[in-house]
C-alpha cells in the first residue's frame, strides 16, 4: 500500500472540495481516497470563533483550575452537549469526552476536548 498525500493549498469555507481533490490528484483504479476530518469541518463551515463563545462560570471556574483557555473549554462543552455526549474526565492533562453523534446506532466515540482543537 502506498499512501500519497494530495496538496490542495490552503482551503476554505464553500471551496469546491470534489473539484479541487479532481484536479489536484491522479486517481488510478482501485485508489482509495481518505479525507480529514479537518478538511469536512472546513468545507462545512464548521469552524469556531472562539471570540464568539459566550462563556459560563463553570467553564470559567474550571479553566481557571487548570490554566486553560475558557473559551475553548465552553466550546468543549458546547460540542459535547450537541453531540449527545458527556465529559468523562476533565484535569490538567485532556478534557476526556464521550460523544453519541446523531446517527450513531451503536456505541459511542471516546475523543479529547470533544474532537476539537485550536487550528
Amino acid at each position: 500500500m502506498n499512501l500519497i498525500p494530495i496538496h490542495t493549498g490552503r482551503l476554505k469555507e464553500n471551496d469546491n472540495l470534489p473539484s479541487i481533490i479532481i484536479e489536484s490528484a491522479k486517481f488510478q483504479p482501485g485508489d482509495i481516497l481518505i479525507i480529514s476530518s479537518k478538511i469536512v469541518a472546513i468545507y462545512n463551515g464548521d469552524i469556531i470563533d472562539l471570540n464568539k463563545v459566550n462563556v459560563s462560570d463553570y467553564a470559567r471556574k474550571w479553566a481557571k483550575e487548570h490554566n486553560r483557555d475558557e473559551r475553548m473549554y465552553q466550546a468543549v462543552l458546547n460540542e459535547t452537549e450537541r453531540m449527545g455526549g458527556k465529559i468523562i474526565n476533565n484535569d490538567n492533562r485532556a478534557i476526556l469526552t464521550e460523544l453519541k453523534p446523531e446517527g450513531l446506532e451503536e456505541g459511542s466515540i471516546m475523543t479529547a476536548s470533544a474532537g476539537l482543537d485550536r487550528s
